[in-house]
């Protein structure tokens, strides 16, 4: 049986206001690569830093 691959480790998240006006988050690894995204956009900046600060509490939550 293969060893299990350790889940990527979450170093920042950025939250940011896409062109429809909501709110998404992406969380990125400590190499900068993308590891999640919110996939649903939040009425109000607070909603998707609360969800991302939820999922992520050890990450640097960035606005943007």
């Amino acid at each position: 049986m293969p060893p299990k691959k350790k889940p990527a480790v979450v170093a920042s998240v950025l939250a940011y206001q896409d062109n429809q006006g909501q709110y998404r988050w992406t969380a990125l690894a400590g190499n900068n690569e993308k590891v999640a995204t919110s996939g649903e956009g939040y009425q109000n900046r607070s909603h998707a830093k609360k969800m991302a600060k939820d999922l992520y509490p050890d990450a640097r939550i960035t606005v943007s």
